[in-house]
């Protein structure tokens, strides 16, 4: 009976009719239909599928804008869980921009937690969107290169130099690595 019932609420969500879709969405508005916190995560993911994300990118900033009320009223992991099953099936430039206007926009009693839990659940989309703040594949770039390490005084695998000794007689160790 459970089962049945957990399909039945999450059914709409999966719906071919988009405005039974946003009936669906729509009615998360209200605590009631938060309560079983499963079965909202789980409509989420089918609502948010990559498959619909152009249908339902409408979705992502009337999200965003539930997170401080989720946070209130939810378990204290739901919020992390709302926003990685609102932004995980997304991939586009126009909803890492919603994402970040959405950011910019915060008042400044907002809480600092649920920034974060923003930024770390769009983290992924930023990437896959290439928007990096210092341009396109800029944070790739210096991931790459070890600027950010070596900005900070740590060493990257770069700058490590391998004894010839570590390696076994049989193996031929790149030059590189030996620093010959």
């Amino acid at each position: 009976p459970d089962r049945k019932a957990r399909f039945a609420f999450i059914m709409p969500a999966l719906s071919g009719d988009a405005a039974v879709r946003e009936r669906w969405f729509l009615a998360l508005g209200d605590l009631a239909n938060r309560r079983r916190e499963p079965w909202v995560l789980d409509g989420l993911d089918y609502l948010h599928h990559p498959l619909r994300a152009s249908q339902s990118a409408k979705y992502v900033r009337p999200s965003l804008d539930l997170l401080w009320e989720i946070q209130k009223t939810g378990d204290i992991f739901f919020p992390k869980r709302w926003m990685d099953a609102t932004l995980g099936g997304y991939s586009s430039g126009d909803t890492a921009g919603d994402v970040r206007r959405f950011l910019a926009t915060l008042p400044a009693d907002y809480p600092v937690r649920l920034r974060n839990i923003v930024l770390q659940s769009a983290d992924e989309l930023f990437r896959a969107a290439g928007d990096a703040r210092d341009g396109e594949s800029g944070g790739q770039r210096r991931l790459e290169s070890g600027e950010d390490s070596r900005a900070q005084g740590r060493k990257t695998a770069r700058d490590v130099r391998v004894p010839a000794h570590w390696f076994p007689s049989q193996v031929d160790a790149p030059e590189s690595i030996l620093g010959a």
